[in-house]
């Protein structure tokens, strides 16, 4: 049996559980807690900003998808350029999935496995910007344009707001 000040120390220590059975005391073993929990706590921030990054791609590539979806590329005939807010919305779009990208490590390492819904996002948001960049490029010469690149734009950014959303789910828990 345990004198009284062991006892406070066993419960302070979460050796014993306060229940009372029946029988009398039930011993239990200390749970300790989850060796990343300390690691993910302190993360926190960082989790948070790659979450903010990834919504803030998300954000620029669609912008991107339905200006280009809606009024298809405006070319200048001299020069061959981009109108300037395609342009510079397709800029946006691949610098904002770069920053995301560019923070994904900290929170893998933070995270693990558990990161894999963000590292997905990322993946497809780069496949959404290359299909964005691959429409404007085309057609060649006396060509028709398809609508492929933009249907599979959609989908890669369809893609990536599903696993944005997994990902935050899971980063909450």
């Amino acid at each position: 049996m345990l004198g009284s000040i062991e006892a406070v120390i066993a419960i302070a220590k979460g050796a014993i559980d306060l229940g009372r059975t029946g029988a009398g005391w039930v011993r239990r073993k200390p749970t300790a807690p989850r060796a990343d929990s300390e690691d993910v706590r302190q993360a926190g921030p960082e989790i948070a900003d790659f979450a903010t990054g990834l919504r803030q791609a998300l954000m620029a590539v669609r912008a991107a998808v339905e200006h280009f979806d809606r009024y298809g590329v405006l070319v200048d005939p001299d020069t061959g350029a981009v109108e300037d807010l395609g342009g510079e919305l397709l800029v946006e779009a691949r610098r904002t999935t770069e920053e995301a990208e560019a923070r994904l490590p900290r929170v893998q390492l933070s995270l693990g496995t558990r990161a894999r819904d963000g590292s997905k996002a990322v993946e497809a948001l780069r496949h959404a910007v290359e299909h964005v960049r691959n429409y404007i490029q085309q057609p060649g010469e006396g060509e028709d344009w398809s609508l492929e690149e933009i249907e599979a734009a959609k989908a890669s950014l369809q893609e990536a707001t599903e696993h944005e959303s997994r990902f935050v789910s899971k980063a909450r828990n």
